[in-house]
This record gives structure tokens, C-alpha cells and sequence, in this order.
């Protein structure tokens, strides 16, 4: 995750990725560590990678969030 990010310091429930309605498997922490089936609480922090699924257009909208670019 980008640190500019919008979604950076959110958790998995406030972000805007449930707007979206794609799915988050599991979060890369940027230490390596997975953390399968995050619940609303977790926290998105800067360098996480997000594994998700849905809808191809509502990926990129997410990407769009992240910062990717």
C-alpha cells in the first residue's frame, strides 16, 4: 500500500473497500506476515498488499484507492 494512500491508517470495515464490494482474502503485511480472512478491525497500514477478488472494474477502483499506479 502506497503510503499516500487513502486507505492507509483505515481499517478493512471504515475503508471504502466494502462500498466496492470486493472481497479481501488476506493481508501481506510488509514484514512478509499473511493475515488470512481479515476481519473490519484490521488496520491497513503503509507497504501491505491487499489480496482481493470481485468485479474487474471495482479492482481498479481499488487500485485507484491504494495509490497504485
Amino acid at each position: 500500500m502506497h503510503e499516500r494512500s487513502k486507505l492507509v491508517g483505515a481499517n478493512v470495515g471504515e475503508s471504502e473497500i466494502r462500498r466496492l464490494g470486493v472481497i479481501v482474502l488476506a493481508i501481506r503485511r510488509h514484514d512478509g506476515h499473511l493475515e488470512f480472512n481479515p476481519g473490519p478491525e484490521h488496520q491497513i497500514d503503509a507497504g501491505d498488499f491487499l489480496i482481493v477478488m470481485g468485479d474487474g472494474s471495482k479492482l481498479r477502483e481499488l487500485e485507484a484507492l491504494a495509490g497504485v499506479e
